[in-house]
């Protein structure tokens, strides 16, 4: 038998290691796949709203044009002022149209209701999961 000294301190350890463990759990960010080209957009869309762009990479086709056309999508964000991030945030999605080009390939044409400016991105479906590409 270990002195009762011991047993403390090795509780002790065992706390701070299972303590640890589920605030690393719990930090890590996760993001459930899209079951379909609509849903993948709109997670991506409703992400660059929000200014959420470590989740619009995760719905994001992943090659240099797209990675750098989100690159400048982001660097455009953190340039606005606190206001209009505020005013993009709260906006809701409009979807104009959305053409399937394909089974595995959808055109969505949208606008948000703060700048009503028409967009339109591919949604494409590559080894089973809906990722987005640029058009």
């Amino acid at each position: 038998d270990l002195p009762m000294q011991q047993q403390i301190n090795i509780k002790y350890f065992l706390s701070i290691i299972l303590f640890t463990s589920l605030m690393a759990c719990s930090t890590k960010q996760e993001y459930a796949q899209a079951e379909n080209a609509l849903d993948a957009g709109r997670q991506f869309i409703e992400a660059t709203l929000q200014g959420d762009f470590k989740k619009a990479n995760f719905y994001l086709m992943q090659d240099s044009t797209n990675t750098r056309q989100l690159k400048k999508l982001e660097e455009a964000y953190k340039n606005y002022p606190e206001s209009i991030q505020k005013q993009y945030n709260s906006s809701s999605i409009n979807i104009n149209s959305i053409n399937d080009l394909s089974p595995k390939e959808t055109e969505i044409n949208y606008a948000n209701s703060y700048d009503k400016v028409a967009h339109s991105i591919k949604v494409v479906k590559i080894d089973g999961k809906w990722l987005v590409q640029f058009n």
